[in-house]
C-alpha cells in the first residue's frame, strides 16, 4: 500500500478529525470533488480521499451503536448493506463463469468479448466502499453540522478547480493535472469539433459533467434560498454551466434536460394542486426572460441535435448502449438475482444495479433512497441538497455506474440530515433521541 501526496494530506486531516467529531462532515465535503483522484493505492486499486475520510464516520457510528444510541435510518440502511455485501461474496461463486463486463476490462474491449465471472478483489472493494458510504450517510444524518449547506465547501472546491482547468485549457495557464489524476486508471484527452473537451480533475469528461450538473442544481436552489453571498453563488452557477458546456459531454446535455423536465413537472404539479397564482412581477419577468431564449433557441436546438447525432453515431455511444443491453442478458442468466456487487460494470448506473444486485437489490435500493430523501423533500431549507441528489442520480443513470460515487453519497447524506417534520414544524433531534428507521 502506498499514498499519493493528496492522500497524505487527507490522511493527516483524518487523524485530526478522529478527535474532532464536528469536523468530520466538513472534511468529507472537502473530499467530494476528488472522485477519480487517488489517495491510496491498495492491491492495485485506487482509493479516493473520500474513503480515507470516511473511516472516522464508521468508527463513530459503531461507537454510538455500542453505547446504546438509536441511529436514525439505521435499521433499513443496515439491511440494504447486508444484502449488498452478501451479493458481493456469494453470487460470484454461485454464477461463476457467467459472461460479464469485468470492471477493470473496459466497456469497448468487452462488448464483443466479455469476460468470465469470478470472485475478485473488485467484489471486496465495492462491498467495503458501500459499507463506508452507508456509515457516512448514517453519521451525517445523525450528527448534522450546524450549517446545513456544508456541501457548498465540496462543490466550491470542485468549481474552483474546474475554472482553473478551463483557464489552463484555453488560456494556457499552469494547472497541476498530474496531481489529481488516478495513478492506476487510464486517462486521456478527447476532442469534439476540434476543441479539447474539458475534464478538469477527472479522468474523463463525463465525470466532470456529472459533478457540474449536480453543482448547478445545488447552487441554483441555494441561490433561491440565501439572502447573503448571492453574487458568489451566482458566479458558481455560471462557472459550472461553463464547465458542463466545455466538457462537450452527452451526459451534461441529457442530464440538464432530464433535470429540467423533472423540476418543471414537480413544481408544475405542486402549483396546480395548491391552486397557486403567478404574481404579476413574476409573470413579466418570465416573459422578458423568454425573449432571449426564443431568439437563441434555434442555435441551442441545432447544437444539441448535432451533438446527439454525433454521439449516437459514434463507436463509444454504440458500445455504451450495447453494454446496457448486455446487462439485461446477465440479469436473465442469473434468474434476476445479478452477479454480485462489483462483478460487472456497464455504462449506466441503473443497468449496473440490475446486473449486479438484481431486481430485489434494486427495489431495496430505491426504497432506501426514497426514505433518505423524504425529510428533505418536505423541508424547503434542504432543497439544494435534495435536487443535487436527484441531479447526480439522473446523470449516473445516463452514463456513470460507480455505486459509491462520493458526490452522490454526500448529497444523500446531506439530504438525509434534514430534520423530521413533526406537527408541521421542522425539529432537529439529537442522535440519542432519534428513533431507528425500520
Amino acid at each position: 500500500m502506498s499514498a499519493t501526496p493528496l492522500g497524505l494530506i487527507f490522511l493527516a486531516l483524518t487523524a485530526v478529525v478522529l478527535f474532532r467529531r464536528a469536523w468530520i462532515p466538513w472534511l468529507l465535503a472537502a473530499t467530494m470533488p476528488f472522485v477519480q483522484t487517488s489517495g491510496l493505492i491498495f492491491g492495485g486499486n485506487d482509493v479516493s480521499p473520500f474513503f480515507i475520510a470516511a473511516v472516522p464516520a464508521l468508527i463513530w457510528c459503531i461507537g454510538d451503536a455500542l453505547s446504546g444510541k438509536r441511529l436514525r435510518y439505521a435499521g433499513f440502511s443496515l439491511f440494504v448493506t447486508a444484502v449488498f455485501v452478501l451479493s458481493a461474496v456469494t453470487l460470484p461463486v454461485i454464477f461463476e463463469g457467467t459472461p460479464v463486463l469485468v470492471p477493470r476490462g473496459g466497456i469497448d474491449d468487452q462488448v464483443m468479448a466479455p469476460g468470465a465471472l469470478e470472485f475478485s478483489i473488485s467484489n471486496l472493494a465495492q462491498a467495503g466502499y458501500f459499507v463506508l458510504s452507508v456509515a457516512v450517510i448514517l453519521y451525517i444524518a445523525n450528527n448534522p453540522p450546524k450549517r446545513p449547506h456544508f456541501l457548498a465547501l465540496g462543490f466550491g472546491i470542485g468549481t474552483v478547480l474546474s475554472v482553473w482547468a478551463l483557464a489552463a485549457t484555453y488560456l494556457g495557464v499552469f494547472f497541476p493535472q498530474a496531481f489529481f489524476r488516478p495513478t492506476t486508471a487510464e486517462t486521456f484527452d478527447s476532442y469534439y469539433g476540434g476543441a479539447q473537451r474539458l475534464r478538469g480533475i477527472f479522468a474523463e469528461p463525463s465525470y466532470l459533467a456529472t459533478f457540474s450538473v449536480a453543482a448547478l442544481a445545488f447552487f441554483v436552489f441555494l441561490f433561491l434560498r440565501v439572502k447573503k453571498r448571492r453574487l458568489l453563488v451566482g458566479a458558481a452557477i455560471v462557472a459550472n454551466a461553463a464547465a458542463a458546456y466545455f466538457s462537450f459531454s452527452g451526459t451534461a446535455i441529457a442530464g440538464l434536460v432530464a433535470l429540467g423536465i423533472v423540476v418543471a413537472l414537480v413544481y408544475g404539479a405542486r402549483f396546480l394542486v395548491m391552486g397557486g397564482k403567478v404574481p404579476p412581477l413574476a409573470a413579466v419577468a418570465g416573459c422578458l426572460a423568454a425573449v432571449p431564449l426564443i431568439l437563441i433557441s434555434p442555435r441551442i436546438i441545432a447544437y444539441v441535435s448535432d451533438f446527439v447525432a454525433g454521439k449516437l453515431g459514434s463507436s463509444s455511444g454504440s458500445n455504451r448502449d450495447a453494454s446496457n443491453v448486455f446487462s439485461l442478458d446477465i440479469l436473465g442468466d442469473t434468474y434476476f438475482l445479478g452477479v454480485g456487487l462489483g462483478s460487472s460494470r456497464p455504462s449506466s448506473f441503473l443497468f449496473m444495479m440490475l446486473s449486479t444486485v438484481g431486481v430485489i437489490g434494486l427495489a431495496l435500493y430505491v426504497i432506501w433512497i426514497v426514505r433518505l430523501l423524504r425529510p428533505a423533500a418536505r423541508n424547503p431549507e434542504y432543497h439544494p441538497e435534495l435536487w443535487a441528489t436527484i441531479a447526480v442520480i439522473i446523470c449516473k443513470v445516463i452514463a456513470e455506474p460507480n455505486p459509491s460515487n462520493p458526490v452522490m453519497i454526500l448529497c444523500l447524506a446531506a439530504a438525509a440530515a434534514a430534520p423530521a417534520i413533526v406537527g408541521g414544524d421542522a425539529k432537529r433531534q439529537s442522535p440519542s433521541r432519534v428513533t431507528t428507521a425500520a
